[in-house]
């Protein structure tokens, strides 16, 4: 790593990434291994969280795809508008 390279947001955001996906693929685990994981507070979380509101409103309307969809295009005009550089402090 270089002095003034790489700045913490992104770091940050690597992070909340990383944290977001192991939680989704425990989750996954739990739910597919629930012979073994049924007594645990994972495996209670995950049916809370599965079954939930909220949940079901994301997968009925497309919400996901949708929000990827927006920041995909709004990446590109971006990126078009502005070009692609680095930033040099």
């Amino acid at each position: 790593m270089r002095a003034n390279e790489t700045q913490l947001n992104s770091f940050m955001f690597n992070i909340l990434i990383l944290n977001a996906s192991s939680l989704g693929a425990t989750m996954y685990v739990c739910d597919q291994l629930d012979a073994y994981t049924k007594k645990s507070f994972l495996y209670s979380f995950t049916l809370l969280f599965k079954y939930s509101d909220i949940m079901f409103y994301f997968t009925e309307n497309l919400v996901i795809g949708q929000i990827i969809t927006i920041l995909s295009f709004l990446t590109v005009l971006l990126n078009l508008s502005k070009g692609g550089y680095r930033l040099r402090f």
